[in-house]
């Protein structure tokens, strides 16, 4: 099991990453609106594939994403189209949470959209309360 730690601090234009493979924990959040964002969550899909090869039982991921560009949403097609490989096979169950503000159709409607794409990754949809601009 890859046994490193995995932290990357956003910028205004990346997302935060994080990978805690001893607690079989994944992480998204923040925005992905530039070049740097899509190159660093192409990076943290190797991450996420090196963990795999040697995963917890459970693996829980979660995705805070404020906005994300479209390439930025091939990039998470990825990681979540990997997660969903390693869930159907049996090699870990993954379950994922999809946290979005109560204002934000946008990103409600993405999860519901991946969940579609996906149907053998478990999607929960978390709406909390949108926070004052």
């Amino acid at each position: 099991m890859e046994e490193t730690d995995i932290f990357i601090n956003p910028t205004s234009n990346s997302p935060q990453v994080e990978l805690r493979p001893k607690d079989g924990f994944i992480r998204i959040s923040g925005v992905s609106i530039s070049y740097e964002g899509v190159s660093i969550l192409e990076q943290f899909l190797n991450s996420i594939g090196n963990y795999f090869k040697t995963p917890l039982r459970m693996t829980h991921v979660e995705i805070e994403l404020n906005y994300f560009n479209t390439k930025s949403a091939l990039a998470l097609y990825n990681i979540l189209m990997l997660l969903e490989t390693h869930n159907k096979s049996g090699d870990s169950a993954v379950d994922v949470i999809w946290i979005a503000e109560s204002d934000d159709e946008v990103l409600q409607e993405a999860a519901d959209d991946y969940q579609s794409i996906f149907p053998d990754l478990p999607i929960k949809k978390v709406i909390v309360k949108a926070l004052a601009a």
